[in-house]
C-alpha cells in the first residue's frame, strides 16, 4: 500500500495555487460599465473688454507722436465722460516704427507709424456699442478685439456638474438594462473637461462711418462639464 506524505511546504504551495485561482476567477467575473456624461448651462456675459487704438502716420516722427497723443487724450476724456471709470482704462501697447518700401533694389524709408492701444473694461454689456462709437468719434481708428466674459461662474459650474453626473448615471443604467444586468455601485468618477464661457469677436475698424450706431450683441455662452464614470454591474 502506497503512502503519500504531504509536507508543510507542499501544503503552502497548494494553498497559494488555490488562492491564485480564486483571485483570478473573481477578477475574470468582475463586470463594469464605463460611460461619459456632459452637462451644459447657458449664462449671459456681464462684462466686456475692448481693445482699441489710435494710429497715426507722418513723415516726421515728432508730428506723428504729437498727433497720436492729442487723439488718445480726446478718446480717454470722451470715455470718462461716457461713464467709464479711470480704473477701467489702461494702455495695453504703444508702438512706433518707420514704414518702408523696396523699390529697384533699394529700401526707401517711408512714414512713421505710431500706434497706441487702450484697453477698456465695460461692466454694462448693453453699452458696448455706444462705447465703441464714442471712442471712434473721439479719434480711435482701430479696434483689435472685443471679448465678453462672465465674472462669476461658480453656480453655473455646479449645475453643469450635477447635470453631467446625472447623464452619466442614465447612460450607465440604460446600457446595463439593455445588456441584461443591473447597475451596481459607482466605482470611480473623473471630471475630464471644463469649458469656461468666452464669446470673442475680433474685427478691424478703419475709416468707420460713425453716423450709424454700432450694433453689438453679447449673446449667451455655455459652461460645459464632462465626466467619466465607472459603475459596477450586478
Amino acid at each position: 500500500m502506497k503512502k503519500y506524505v504531504v509536507t508543510a511546504a507542499g501544503v503552502a504551495v497548494v494553498s497559494v495555487l488555490l488562492l491564485s485561482c480564486t483571485v483570478r476567477q473573481k477578477s475574470e467575473f468582475s463586470r463594469t460599465v464605463t460611460v461619459t456624461g456632459s452637462g451644459a448651462v447657458s449664462v449671459l456675459p456681464d462684462s466686456a473688454a475692448i481693445d482699441l487704438s489710435v494710429v497715426t502716420r507722418n513723415i516726421s516722427v515728432t508730428e506723428a507722436t504729437t498727433e497720436n497723443a492729442q487723439l488718445m487724450t480726446q478718446v480717454q476724456e470722451a470715455l470718462l465722460e461716457a461713464g467709464i471709470p479711470k480704473t477701467s482704462l489702461s494702455t495695453h501697447n504703444y508702438r512706433i516704427y518707420q514704414e518702408s518700401s523696396y523699390v529697384n533694389g533699394k529700401n526707401i524709408p517711408g512714414e512713421y507709424r505710431v500706434s497706441n492701444m487702450l484697453s477698456v473694461v465695460v461692466s454694462d454689456v448693453t453699452s458696448v456699442g455706444s462705447i465703441i462709437d464714442t471712442a471712434i468719434t473721439a479719434g480711435a481708428n482701430e479696434l483689435s478685439s472685443l471679448d465678453f466674459t462672465v465674472s462669476d461662474t461658480s453656480d453655473a459650474v455646479r449645475e453643469a456638474r450635477v447635470l453631467a453626473v446625472q447623464q452619466a448615471q442614465e447612460a450607465a443604467r440604460l446600457l446595463a438594462g439593455t445588456g441584461g444586468a443591473k447597475l451596481g455601485k459607482l466605482i470611480s468618477i473623473t471630471e475630464e473637461n471644463y469649458n469656461q464661457p468666452l464669446s470673442v469677436s475680433n474685427q478691424k475698424l478703419m475709416a468707420v462711418d460713425t453716423a450709424a450706431a454700432t450694433p453689438v450683441i453679447a449673446g449667451k455662452s455655455n459652461i460645459t462639464v464632462t465626466v467619466r464614470a465607472v459603475f459596477e454591474l450586478q
